[in-house]
């Protein structure tokens, strides 16, 4: 199992632990829980994007681009 240090903004944390509590409860490993759903959604969204940017170019709708 891997680990990551973060450093976010302390009104970011709290909001994320109030909201980890009120979804979840207070329970140990509940924040890792929530970070891996997060990571794992973002991922999903990231390679969903990819993949209709891939598709456009291929149909010619999309630019090369940034966008």
């Amino acid at each position: 199992m891997g680990k990551i240090n973060i450093a976010i903004k302390d009104e970011t944390e709290e909001r994320l632990r109030r909201a980890i509590a009120d979804h979840m409860g207070v329970k140990k490993g509940n924040l890792s829980k929530a970070l891996e759903e997060a990571i794992d959604l973002w991922i999903a969204h990231v390679s969903e994007r990819r993949r209709k940017k891939e598709e456009g170019r291929r149909d010619g709708k999309t630019k090369i681009g940034w966008t």
